[in-house]
């Protein structure tokens, strides 16, 4: 028979301490090393979604500037007609 946890159980059960989770998640439990890793994974976190808002903006650009182009020439439409009724 296999004793092998479930991955929810595996976590709870290195979480149970302060250490533990530690351990697991940086593989130490020095706070100087702790502080380092996590402002190198802070770091890397931040890249990441920097990149990513990037690449969504340059996805939707084409599209927002479509919009866009569409609404001023509906607007400029909308003034030319209300010139041409006020005349």
């Amino acid at each position: 028979m296999s004793t092998q946890k479930s991955y929810k159980t595996f976590w709870d059960d290195k979480a149970s301490t302060t250490k533990g989770a530690l351990l697991a998640v940086d593989g130490s439990a020095n706070e100087q090393v702790l502080q380092l890793t996590g402002a190198y994974s802070a770091r890397q976190v931040e890249t990441a979604l920097i990149g990513a808002k990037h690449g969504v903006e340059r996805i939707f650009a084409p599209l927002v500037e479509a919009a866009m182009l569409g609404f001023m020439m509906r607007a400029q439409e909308a003034r030319s007609h209300h010139r041409r009724q006020g005349q």
